[in-house]
């Protein structure tokens, strides 16, 4: 068994050489023009939802598409952040640059969105008395340092308003002030990673930027620790009872089944389908077994063999994730041990009932402990963003303040691109 252990890492960790030097060295690639077309497109994006706010345009279902677009994109770019972290040719003042826009995005899009809002309830008139000071904020945004205090000549003067109208316009010029601030900073850092010099304390800040953490979802994890333990304790019961030779196998494929897909928003349909996948890789696996290797008699004829079963798999890989666990399910059955013996069809068999009957005792543990479906999901989302709120009503810090913000762009990185179209209406609204 040590032997075999050994073979295995050394196999793996040749593997990972394999991949690392074809990757790094006959096909070399950098992330880094994907990390600028993502900042590009959220900055014209950007651009657009501050002219359209200025302007008092109300938001159509397109408008609001590309706004729930271009959430989705800013909440999940930790990923894209995280990847940076292995690509040698990306610095890390570009990435620390990438995650101080990410950083500022964040807290301007609510500041957007308040203008937004603000401006469409002006009453008519003092939208007229206003257009001057909103057509130079506007004329400041493109101007590779916007600022505010330009602005402040065409605001109208005191006594042009009443006390009520004072009171909206100063609350409005507050939240064009925060969100022209942070407009500024993002240009600046823009042309940073175009090569040009930051002020000195705007580079410190950015030295202190960070990816910042996805907080923990203790609900969840308590769920899924309930289920995996369910299916564990349901399968060595079996194991137990029945002395079944493939009871370590059920037992193992059970657990990797609803530790990988049951945090979803849908695991039983998942899980599921991680069954059908399993199934179909048992019967690849056979044909593989019981056709395609026993043609091999040697070296040259094993690499055509491996070719024929494993490229066709690769490209449907590409489409489809699930068809790489396919993959490595069909390989792990097939026995190799130095030299080709293959197992008798009854074992075979024996070991794919084994797997079906773990991965579907992790569907029925799944259905236990949690309801399933989009719709119920978002809701979940929305009442613990306002018992969130409702915490930060009674005692705020800014410390609470960016745990909260954390908490709420992980929770849209999760639910804001719901495919159910009754879920897609509930987060716009709720953005």
């Amino acid at each position: 068994m040590f032997t075999m252990v050994v073979t295995r890492v050394t196999e793996i960790c040749l593997g990972i050489l394999a991949v690392t030097l074809v990757d790094s060295v006959l096909f070399p690639s950098s992330l880094a023009p994907v990390l600028h077309k993502r900042l590009n497109g959220w900055l014209s994006d950007l651009e657009r939802w501050q002219n359209e706010s200025l302007n008092g345009k109300s938001a159509d279902a397109t408008t609001q598409a590309d706004r729930i677009r271009l959430l989705s994109d800013i909440a999940s770019f930790n990923q894209l952040m995280t990847t940076l972290g292995y690509d040698s040719s990306v610095e890390k003042s570009t990435r620390q640059a990438a995650s101080a826009i990410q950083q500022r995005v964040v807290k301007m899009v609510p500041l957007l969105s308040s203008i937004d809002s603000s401006i469409n309830a002006l009453p008519e008139n003092l939208r007229t008395v206003l257009t001057p000071w909103l057509a130079e904020i506007q004329r400041q945004a493109q101007l590779p340092k916007p600022s505010f205090v330009a602005t402040l000549a065409h605001l109208p003067t005191q006594g042009q308003l009443h006390p009520w109208e004072k009171l909206l316009v100063d609350e409005l010029v507050e939240q064009v002030r925060r969100w022209l601030a942070l407009w500024a900073q993002v240009r600046q850092l823009k042309t940073f990673l175009e090569g040009k010099p930051l002020p000195e304390h705007l580079y410190s800040r950015m030295k202190r930027s960070r990816v910042f953490s996805l907080p923990a979802d203790t609900g969840m994890a308590l769920r899924m620790f309930a289920s995996i333990l369910t299916t564990y304790t349901l399968l060595c019961g079996v194991w137990y009872l029945t002395g079944w030779s493939q009871g370590a196998n059920m037992v193992l494929m059970g657990i990797v089944a609803i530790a990988f897909f049951g945090h979803g928003d849908n695991p039983g349909k998942t899980i599921a389908s991680f069954g059908r996948f399993a199934f179909i890789a048992m019967a690849l696996g056979a044909v593989l077994s019981y056709l395609l290797l026993p043609m091999a008699g040697d070296y040259g004829s094993f690499l055509v063999v491996m070719g024929i079963f494993l490229l066709p798999l690769g490209v449907w890989a590409a489409s489809n994730p699930l068809a790489t666990l396919a993959i490595a399910l069909a390989l792990s059955n097939v026995n190799f041990q130095g030299h080709y013996a293959p197992n008798n069809m009854g074992q075979y068999l024996e070991s794919t009932s084994g797997t079906l009957v773990g991965v579907y005792c992790a569907f029925l543990s799944a259905a236990l402990y949690r309801r399933w479906g989009t719709e119920l999901a978002v809701a979940r989302l929305i009442r613990k963003d306002a018992q969130e709120m409702m915490s930060l009503n009674r005692h705020l810090s800014t410390r609470d303040l960016e745990r909260y913000q954390r908490a709420h762009w992980s929770a849209l990185r999760r639910w804001v691109a719901v495919s159910a179209p009754s879920g897609r209406k509930i987060v716009a609204r709720y953005c």
